[in-house]
């Protein structure tokens, strides 16, 4: 059961249908130059009366030429799975949130409707870095960032800032790349008590923004944090001022089992953890609230510690020439549609807070527009006058944050989940909808149109089909893939022809495909089994990094003998395939001949691709305590 005001904020809008926008590159319009002179715009008057008196005293020959005003600091904070329904300045009645509600009623743009680009940690922090959709940039497995994509640190790093990280490690660890760009990347390593990762991260920016001062370049400072992510403990003080429950309890989300009616879907559901006694079971009625308690008590933390940020800022002057970003990567169901966690399509993962403090603008509530994950990095880079030739998703909100806006707003939203579970959504005004690309998924879930036009959320069952061409917008989308591999079994003989595949390349959660209307695919285990009906082409794709391998078998419903079997290595150029020949199958050095059953193994997609791995072992770890699992 949860505390606040319902997550959709555009009830009273219409659905709309297709068509969509398509994707934009990073422009730098004119204005960037009109923006850079509105820094300190509050000092206008003396500037003019300084032009006057220079006028009276010195001949025009005798000027010196004006200088550019300084470059601005940036500040950009993630707190990690944090739902705006629960911050008092999104309207929620508990006080969770304090020294950042006093800090954005004194310098704050609060953007009423932000979505995020995944609801997990790891793509949706790189769509936050790059500008870029998750289906665009392709990292959304337990993969490393492509060195090709270039990061936001990257641009600031090349423009002369200074650039510092203190992340809370986990997926924000250089393991997985995300020090491109940063002089200084310091990942909580989780050897140390988890209340101390939070800690340890402020001091690292407060020292840094005390330092300033002596350091003549600008500079851009990066802060992640976990600290109101599971497992949810109880934060004191905070958890006594919002709960009379016990204070020795904690939550852990549990993963359901799967089934047949759910496919490969995978579920949490919150449960009770007595750390003393290390015994886990269901919250019973009594308890219900906690969930909710420990996750506020979370978030009143988050605040406590981040006022210090706020001060150093104030008392170093740094306020007047630093923007800083107050944002999350995903929210956080607690117990809403009977599961906890992240990875769904719902509003309580989708949505997240956004505010954007720019010096000499005035604190400002944004309706419209939406903003998303994947505008962030265009907005910082055109309100610091940084030009970048990366094409991004994402469009700059610096129109509306200077009040110079003159463009259409974006009222549409796209997120993708690929782990654990596999779906794309699109957000418009008044309606969500949702097309899985879990190939193990019954039909009835493969397609739902929600309308959030109504009074309160919609539930599972309210979901409706769509309008028509509205999966056909979706099912466009996931044509352009993520870098990726697409296999194609074609069978043209009269006999039904199976299949099993495997590999580190291929478990079940690399699976995808959004066009089964029907279920052909069943998992066992770590491989996936399924079958071509006779005279039909079966095609899937594996999201897959280079250098993994895949095994493959396949056997005809009258064969005899044993399957065949083959392992390949996956490359971002070569293809592999074996064609049907005279009752054998042959290794193919060129594409099948028209009509020949054959499979084929081929790269799709363009861009970046990241290259296998294998985690440290403490790094794992930690992912394991945080309830990541593969």
């Amino acid at each position: 059961m949860s505390i606040g005001n319902t997550l959709d904020r555009d009830a009273g809008s219409s659905p709309n249908g297709p068509p969509i926008d398509q994707p934009t590159g990073t422009t730098f319009r004119d204005k960037v130059g009109f923006a850079m002179g509105l820094r300190h715009s509050s000092f206008r008057w003396l500037g003019s009366l300084l032009v006057v008196l220079l006028a009276l005293g010195c001949e025009a020959g005798s000027r010196s030429p004006a200088e550019p005003p300084a470059p601005w600091n940036v500040l950009l904070i993630s707190v990690d799975t944090l739902r705006p329904d629960h911050l008092s300045a999104y309207g929620y009645p508990r006080p969770t949130s304090p020294h950042l509600d006093a800090w954005i009623a004194r310098r704050g743009q609060l953007f009423e409707t932000a979505v995020t680009a995944s609801p997990w940690t790891l793509p949706a922090h790189l769509s936050l870095f790059t500008g870029l959709r998750a289906l665009t940039h392709g990292v959304n497995h337990t993969q490393p960032v492509p060195d090709n994509l270039t990061l936001l640190a990257e641009h600031f790093q090349r423009a002369g800032y200074q650039t510092a990280a203190f992340t809370g490690g986990g997926f924000l660890h250089p393991e997985f790349a995300f020090e491109q760009g940063f002089e200084q990347f310091e990942a909580w390593n989780g050897r140390r008590k988890a209340a101390e990762e939070i800690v340890s991260g402020v001091d690292g920016v407060v020292q840094l923004i005390q330092e300033q001062a002596r350091e003549t370049r600008p500079f851009f400072l990066f802060l992640h944090t976990y600290e109101t992510h599971e497992p949810y403990r109880p934060r004191q003080p905070f958890f006594g001022q919002f709960s009379s429950l016990p204070s020795n309890l904690e939550v852990r989300l549990r993963q359901n089992p799967m089934t047949p009616e759910t496919g490969r879907e995978i579920t949490k559901t919150p449960v009770l953890l007595d750390p003393e006694r290390g015994i886990a079971g269901s919250i019973p009625s009594e308890l219900e609230e906690i969930t909710v308690d420990l996750y506020d008590s979370g978030i009143a933390s988050m605040d406590h510690q981040l006022s210090r940020i706020w001060q150093a800022l104030e008392t170093t002057g740094r306020d007047d020439d630093t923007i800083v970003v107050f944002t999350s990567d995903h929210g956080e169901l607690l117990g809403e549609h009977g599961v906890g966690g992240h990875s769904y399509y719902w509003d309580e993962n989708l949505l997240i807070p956004l505010v954007i403090a720019v010096p000499g603008q005035p604190p400002t509530r944004h309706h419209r527009p939406w903003a998303r994950l994947i505008d962030v990095a265009p907005t910082l880079l055109e309100l610091c006058a940084i030009e970048s030739t990366e094409q991004m998703d994402g469009r700059s909100l610096a129109p509306w944050l200077l009040g110079t806006a003159g463009a259409t707003p974006t009222d549409e939203a796209w997120a993708y989940s690929s782990k654990p579970n596999s779906w794309l959504a699109l957000r418009r005004p008044g309606m969500r909808y949702v097309l899985s690309t879990d190939p193990f998924l019954p039909r009835p879930r493969r397609s739902l149109f929600y309308d959030l036009r109504g009074d309160h959320p919609p539930t599972l069952s309210d979901a409706t089909e769509p309008p028509p061409g509205l999966r056909e917008v979706a099912a466009a989308q996931l044509d352009r893939w993520p870098p990726s591999h697409r296999l194609v079994i074609a069978n043209r003989e009269d006999r039904d022809l199976h299949f099993r595949i495997g590999g580190s390349a291929a478990p079940p959660v690399r699976v995808k495909n959004p066009h089964l209307d029907t279920p052909v695919l069943r998992y066992e285990g770590p491989t996936t089994l399924g079958t071509v009906p006779r005279q039909q082409t079966l095609e899937v794709y594996l999201e897959a990094t280079t250098g993994s391998s895949l095994e493959l078998s396949v056997w005809f419903s009258d064969q005899r003998t044993e399957p065949t079997r083959v392992a390949w290595v996956l490359t971002p150029e070569a293809f592999a395939g074996m064609a049907l020949q005279a009752a054998e199958w042959t290794h193919l050095a060129s594409l099948p001949a028209p009509g020949a059953t054959h499979v084929l193994l081929s790269p799709h997609g363009e861009g970046a691709r990241s290259t296998a791995t294998e985690l440290p072992t403490e790094l794992r770890s930690q992912l394991e305590a945080l309830g990541y699992v593969d």
